[in-house]
């Protein structure tokens, strides 16, 4: 005689239904945790990005005096250094400026990749659209 299959898995017994009014209710509540966790999400980004530029220029401000004197220092002793060598103060003094303008330039690019808001991948929905970030990306807050 042939025997019924025993059942693998425990039969839960189904939740109850919800009324459409207590749904809309859970929803719109979900949508207000959703925001506000979206809104601090923003604020903590927004924090972040702000403590960066503020590093940035605060290292800038700070490095900028120490830089310019010892620049000066620097180009002074290799113009006088290299005048034998070049036939005289004015070519010394052009290939110190060259060398010192491409040094400026490197370090122009340093800080703006540290300054760029642009290279930090934001999480937040909220900023990406608020920034623009999500239509040079192609994808929607």
């Amino acid at each position: 005689m042939a025997r019924p299959m025993p059942r693998t898995r425990r039969v839960e017994p189904e939740e109850p239904r919800l009324a459409l009014p207590d749904l809309v209710r859970q929803l719109a509540n979900d949508g207000a945790v959703w925001a506000d966790a979206e809104l601090a999400l923003a604020r903590v980004e927004t924090a972040q990005l702000l403590r960066r530029i503020a590093a940035g220029i605060g290292m800038a401000v700070v490095a900028l005096p120490v830089m310019v004197t010892g620049m000066v220092i620097l180009a002074q002793t290799a113009v006088v250094a290299l005048t034998p060598a070049l036939r005289g103060p004015a070519l010394a003094g052009l290939a110190v400026g060259f060398v010192l303008t491409l040094c400026s330039v490197v370090l122009a690019l340093v800080a703006w990749h540290f300054l760029s808001v642009h290279r930090k991948q934001l999480l937040s929905p909220v900023l990406r659209w608020l920034t623009g970030a999500a239509a040079r990306t192609g994808t929607t807050a």
